[in-house]
């Protein structure tokens, strides 16, 4: 309850902002907070597979908010296992 409140003021911050586009290597994002989440799991085997991911022109501070909710899901409900793989790719749509 207290991490869904934090996120809920933070979002309420930034929607104060001027959202500031930028383009982001998005495969580096991903890495970087992946390997500042890890920290805090130390006994864990946790293996990311970031295939590749195309940069994208967005607001840097919401998108690291949306990889660090993404992620820190993926670490929090797999905790069961001692080892775990997250696989993060994009999908190439056909039309």
């Amino acid at each position: 309850m207290g991490k869904l409140i934090e996120d809920l003021l933070y979002l309420s911050h930034i929607g104060r902002h001027e959202i500031k586009k930028e383009n982001i290597d998005m495969k580096q994002l991903v890495n970087l907070i992946f390997n500042e989440l890890i920290e805090a799991t130390p006994n864990r085997e946790i293996i990311l597979n970031s295939k590749v991911l195309p940069n994208a022109k967005v607001d840097q501070s919401l998108m690291r908010q949306v990889w660090v909710n993404l992620i820190s899901n993926a670490i929090k409900f797999t905790q069961t296992k001692q080892k775990t793989l997250i696989e993060i790719a994009r999908k190439i749509r056909t039309n």
